[in-house]
């Protein structure tokens, strides 16, 4: 927040929830019993601690007094091998990364974690859709600038991104890789990094995540 001045929100990457199919749940609700009736077998993998993919599971588990076995990897693709063999239950990564998978029907893909449904996997509910309003998380990126650039150098560049954006061509390449395209002003982008340190911190500190 004091050492850049934000340009532009430019992306969203919605993570999905996605189970072996061993795990009988279907729905973010079943899946919420199933975790409270198997403690013992409520494992889940991600891309390394601190990751996005922990985080939406921590969040996960905040919203619904749950509480499951974390078992890190190093990246995403590290984890997918014990996942397919069922040696860990679920893992909440990207679209792109498991929807193959979720095609062939060796994981079954449960809710999304955005507010708003994928466009690349609009068949799939969100969770916040599913029983939890409010469940956001995912992958997000934008555009900054050091601290103290002045702002028509800001706004120029924030209006030159904001029109790339909008070109059919980089929204084609970004669509195709799962990504959601976002835009806006300095200002939007600065009011979601701050409701994002403030929403993580507070779960950071609630599941007491250490830094490596």
């Amino acid at each position: 927040m004091k050492d850049f001045e934000p340009v532009v929100y430019t992306h969203v990457v919605p993570l999905l929830l996605a189970v072996h199919p061993s795990v009988p749940a279907k729905t973010v609700a079943e899946l919420t019993a199933w975790v409270k009736a198997n403690p013992d077998k409520a494992i889940y993998a991600s891309s390394g601690p601190g990751s996005s993919l922990h985080m939406a599971a921590e969040l996960y588990m905040s919203m619904t007094g749950t509480k499951m076995h974390h078992v890190p990897y190093k990246g995403s693709s590290a984890a997918h091998p014990d996942l397919l063999a069922g040696r860990t239950a679920m893992i909440f990564d990207t679209i792109t990364a498991v929807r193959g998978h979720v095609k062939a029907g060796t994981l079954r893909g449960i809710a999304v974690t955005t507010l708003k449904r994928a466009s690349s996997m609009p068949e799939l509910p969100t969770i916040a859709e599913s029983g939890l309003p409010g469940y956001d998380a995912s992958t997000w990126g934008g555009i900054l600038a050091p601290a103290g650039t002045p702002k028509p150098v800001v706004a120029k560049l924030n209006g030159a991104i904001n029109a790339a954006l909008k070109q059919d061509d980089v929204r084609g390449k970004l669509s195709g890789a799962g990504i959601e395209i976002q835009g806006g002003t300095p200002e939007q982008f600065a009011d979601v990094i701050k409701s994002e340190i403030e929403k993580w911190g507070r779960i950071v500190k609630q599941a007491g995540i250490q830094p490596e």
